[in-house]
């Protein structure tokens, strides 16, 4: 058994998945952006330093923890600043859509740790993956997405990514964080307002950009085009004139709305 009921996974598909040095220990962590490394909380300091290696080149990055993890373990999402742009390879989208998935669908859990119900083996510089079923979602300002039957966690895939797969896509949604080291793991989900808040503040200051969070990232992993900005529309009656543009997410109904608008201005 690997990563606990998992299988060795061909490097050069998961090139921005990391085995990152963090003082005296080890944890598995993700690249999102040129600049923008993602982990656990947990496996680094706040204000501590994650070093790694792409290819031949090494790199070292500053993590913030996010404000919520003080209290709250299921708050245990780190945002690392890399200290030079990561090249020559696709970076990972991180997706807080939190409609992508439901309980009873499957993720995929990935990470460089151990391999033994109870600990030990593995820890060995590969990066191993498994498929568990989500059994609980995340609520209000419990952040953890609970998964069994399958794959399970193991120590050192701690701060790595779990992903749901669509079609030709993979998207990160959710940090490892815990679990019994047996069947059931708890990942820190993304698609939660506490993440949003973390992500949206430290990108404000930093200036970086994650792949699908920042509309303008590149050398991002997936090929799912970006969402269009939306539509304008202009309505002139007797009574009024309106401009504006309806969102991307109600395009669908774009035909719909420029009439019941049109309608109450008549």
């Amino acid at each position: 058994p690997v990563l606990i009921k998992g299988t060795p996974a061909d490097p050069t598909e998961w090139p921005a998945s990391v085995y990152a040095q963090m003082g005296n220990s080890r944890c598995t962590a993700t690249v999102v952006g040129e600049s923008v490394l993602l982990t656990a909380a947990h496996c680094v300091s706040n204000g501590g330093t994650a070093k790694f290696s792409v290819g031949p080149h090494q790199y070292s990055s500053k993590c913030t923890h996010s404000p919520h993890y003080r209290g709250n373990a299921t708050a245990d999402w780190a945002l690392c600043q890399v200290d030079g742009k990561v090249g020559g390879i696709k970076f990972e989208n991180v997706n807080t859509d939190p409609e992508l998935y439901k309980v009873g669908d499957e993720l995929l859990l990935t990470g460089y740790g151990c391999i033994r119900p109870g600990g030990g083996g593995g820890n060995d510089g590969t990066y191993r993956i498994g498929k568990a079923k989500i059994k609980r979602l995340s609520s209000g300002n419990d952040n953890d997405i609970v998964t069994y039957q399958g794959a399970a966690l193991c120590f050192g895939d701690s701060g790595g990514p779990a992903f749901f797969v669509k079609e030709k896509d993979r998207y990160v949604v959710s940090v490892n964080s815990r679990g019994d080291i047996s069947t059931t793991s708890y990942l820190v989900a993304v698609a939660t307002d506490q993440f949003t808040n973390f992500s949206k503040d430290w990108l404000s200051k930093t200036g970086l950009k994650i792949c699908g969070l920042s509309k303008d990232a590149t050398n991002c992993r997936t090929s799912t085009p970006p969402l269009p900005e939306g539509k304008d529309f202009e309505i002139d009656t007797e009574v009024a004139s309106l401009k504006g543009t309806v969102k991307a997410q109600y395009l669908d109904y774009f035909d719909n709305i420029v009439s019941v608008m049109t309608e109450f201005l008549n």
